[in-house]
């Protein structure tokens, strides 16, 4: 295979898919979108695989033995179809990176980064458009061009993350406002899920690049205040009954009843399905077909 072949149509192709253009045709989109990602993968490894080097490192480590996990436990699910399925879905972005850093001449890595926090950051704008000038139509709660506003605010945590990773020293101004357009897109959502999700990912952010914190403290700053500020901002739509911070605090105060009544016995009901079957799981995509049994 020529080593001009082209590579950055699968990267294209698999991010519009991923946005799922036609809610109507998700599964299609998202097949379109892995088979891309895997696509790509082969292409870049086929092309290095003479200068291959795979970097060792404990984190890669324990993908791997994940990783292998997830593939055996295909052999012992109860719908190995299914099973396969989600192996693949789960391996398509991991498999992306490794090849990435395993390929760097084929993983242009600060020209996808760059179209990331513009596209990125397009999103936060959009999201903050939707909310101001739109409340009413998307119900308080940015959600366009995702169906669902959860799913969009995991695609601004993810910028949040991208955008702090890349402030290079206080040089890198894209990187820096594309975390504060995403970190104020999450407050437009309203979701309270990725909120908190966003907690614990930080910490871990913070333990790991301590060094690269103390160098742009301020910049880290003013994302997260920019963030604290729409979280209070968010509550003069139109619908301000269902923005991010009333939905914090009656979470907080217990007065969501769905939280209490729906939630905790699905937590409940997990933990128990995770006691009986430890380490090994019941094959991976096949939670629906046990939870049944330990549902309160």
């Amino acid at each position: 295979m020529s080593r001009n072949f082209p590579v950055y149509p699968f990267w294209i192709i698999a991010f519009v898919a991923g946005l799922f253009p036609v809610n109507s045709w998700q599964l299609g989109w998202l097949f379109l979108s892995i088979l891309c990602l895997l696509g790509w993968s082969m292409v870049a490894l086929y092309r290095n695989f003479q200068e291959l080097t795979i970097p060792k490192a404990p984190v890669l480590s324990a993908v791997l033995a994940f990783w292998i996990l997830a593939f055996a436990s295909i052999f012992w699910s109860a719908a190995p179809f299914v099973s396969f399925l989600g192996f693949c879905f789960f391996s398509a972005f991991p498999l992306t990176i490794l090849t990435g850093i395993s390929c760097p001449e084929s993983f242009p890595l600060t020209k996808i980064k760059n179209a990331l926090l513009i596209v990125l950051g397009a999103l936060g704008l959009w999201a903050m458009i939707q909310f101001f000038a739109f409340n009413e139509i998307v119900d308080g709660r940015a959600r366009h061009p995702l169906a669902n506003p959860n799913a969009l605010a995991v695609i601004f945590n993810v910028g949040i993350f991208i955008g702090l990773g890349s402030l290079e020293k206080n040089k890198n101004k894209l990187a820096l406002v594309t975390a504060m357009l995403c970190a104020t897109g999450l407050m437009m959502t309203s979701s309270r899920g990725a909120l908190v999700a966003f907690l614990p990912a930080f910490i871990v952010f913070a333990v790991f690049g301590f060094s690269f914190l103390k160098q742009n403290l301020k910049q880290v700053g003013l994302v997260l205040c920019t963030g604290a500020v729409f979280f209070a901002l968010s509550t003069m739509g139109e619908k301000s009954n269902e923005t991010i911070a009333v939905r914090t605090v009656k979470t907080l105060s217990g007065q969501m009843p769905e939280v209490s009544g729906n939630r905790l016995p699905i937590w409940q009901g997990t933990s128990d399905l995770i006691k009986e079957h430890g380490l090994t799981g019941t094959g991976i995509g096949t939670f629906f077909l046990y939870y049944n049994e330990y549902r309160s």
